[in-house]
């Protein structure tokens, strides 16, 4: 059998987590502060220990170690990260906080830099419309795994080309790549 890449772990892990948490969950946004999150039907707010909801590619960033640099969800930086030594250079920003900087970083770029893909390519992974399935299929595509069986698959996409958008425009009945459910990926 053949082992899963870090990248292709994180992928399942964080599928998983969505799939059988779904309480923690909304993919609209990277992530939802606490009084945001929509209740369950016995009135409890369902969200995460930070006290929020998160998409996939938010609970990715958190499953590797990512700390968000604030909880304050008037902050602008309440979707940033403290930056890694691994993020790219150009995406870390300093926020000036006083007596010392912090380096941050927005989570598509963490995203980007932890599963090696471009941020054009994550489009088909975090679109905000997307369903659970539609992220299972998307990983499949873009990262080569399924992750319900942890297992690698051919054909996938390797690089954003026009190869993802050919397949978009014959699969969807819109021609929008991001129009969510029924857009056929």
């Amino acid at each position: 059998m053949t082992k899963l890449t870090r990248a292709q772990e994180l992928a399942c892990d964080a599928y998983d987590l969505i799939k059988h948490n779904p309480g923690t969950w909304l993919q609209s946004a990277w992530r939802t502060p606490q009084e945001a999150c929509p209740a369950t039907s016995e009135g409890e707010k369902q969200r995460t220990r930070c006290g929020t909801q998160l998409c996939w590619g938010g609970h990715l960033v958190v499953l590797a170690g990512g700390k968000f640099v604030t909880d304050d969800a008037d902050s602008a930086y309440f979707d940033r990260l403290l930056a890694e030594s691994f993020d790219k250079p150009y995406a870390v920003e300093s926020l000036h906080t006083g007596d010392f900087d912090l380096k941050t970083v927005p989570v598509h770029e963490r995203l980007s830099a932890l599963l090696g893909l471009s941020v054009n390519e994550l489009t088909l992974i975090t679109s905000g419309y997307n369903t659970v399935s539609q992220i299972r299929s998307a990983i499949k595509k873009r990262l080569g795994v399924n992750p319900e069986t942890r297992t690698l698959v051919t054909g996938f996409l390797t690089n954003y080309d026009t190869t993802m958008d050919n397949y978009h425009s014959v699969r969807c009945p819109c021609g929008d790549p991001y129009c969510g459910p029924g857009s056929g990926y």
